[in-house]
């Protein structure tokens, strides 16, 4: 069984993961990632380093409860409104080199894509240049963050793209919290019934259309046979005044008296 020092960016997936799934409520699973990432292997130290907005007070005294050392610092303004963190990066490669040479672990285990980390590879070869050995490397980051100089200097790489349905979940503001499968199952749910509903409005209005113009069609049918009824009773009315005419005339030529010469 070997050793594992573990170092995360905390800042790098929060960020990152709310980028990947666009999601605001995106959450990493770090027990479940301690699971995957360890094997075999034990965790004999853990690091975590991040911003500290109040809402996140919580998360920090819950990841000082489970064993991490947590290494915290206030956002700086940055210019234009926005916020940077301060010495995260810094200090996170620092408590990281520190625990690699006092502890001296057969893997670290760096979880973020952020390429500023590259330097714990460089103290790998150092510590394989003048030992002969070092502990192996590996990096887990989403695909959407994983910087290509880190990925290139490390042992082994991880998508956490691979493992999100273990390692993502998602935590609504009334902390209602879903699994990735329940979460997009959800999702896919509420697309289908927006879409069946749709789709039945759609039906019921194209129905109502066509009655409408079924119902105005029988009214103009209707119109115009009344209209040629009356135009027929004048033209038989026509025809019947011809016929009395025609027989009052006959009726006077023959039967009328007769003319003597």
């Amino acid at each position: 069984m070997g050793t594992v020092v573990l170092l995360i960016d905390n800042s790098n997936i929060f960020v990152s993961g709310k980028e990947k799934y666009g999601d605001a409520s995106a959450r990493f699973s770090y027990s479940e990632f301690e699971k995957i990432c360890a094997q075999n292997d034990a965790i004999v130290e853990k690091h975590i380093a991040g911003s500290t907005p109040p809402s996140n007070d919580k998360f920090w005294t819950r990841m000082e409860e489970n064993g991490y050392k947590v290494h915290t610092y206030e956002r700086v303004p940055a210019g234009y409104g926005h916020k940077k963190e301060k010495g995260v990066d810094m200090i996170l490669g620092m408590q990281g080199t520190r625990a690699i040479e006092r502890l001296k672990p057969s893997r670290v285990v760096l979880l973020t894509g952020d390429g500023d980390f590259v330097p714990i590879a460089k103290l790998r070869d150092d510590i394989r240049t003048e030992n002969g050995d070092s502990f192996i490397l590996d990096v887990w980051a989403f695909s959407n963050s994983m910087s290509p100089e880190l990925e290139r200097v490390s042992d082994h790489v991880f998508k956490i793209d691979d493992f999100q349905e273990k390692l993502i979940y998602f935590q609504s503001q009334d902390n209602r919290v879903e699994s990735f499968n329940e979460h997009y199952t959800r999702i896919a749910e509420e697309k289908a019934a927006a879409e069946r509903e749709a789709a039945a409005l759609k039906a019921a209005a194209e129905e109502k259309a066509a009655a409408e113009e079924k119902a105005a069609e029988e009214e103009k049918a209707a119109a115009e046979k009344k209209s040629m009824s009356w135009f027929e009773k004048v033209a038989w009315g026509g025809v019947a005044a011809v016929a009395v005419l025609g027989i009052g005339i006959l009726a006077a030529i023959y039967g009328g008296d007769s003319l003597d010469y």
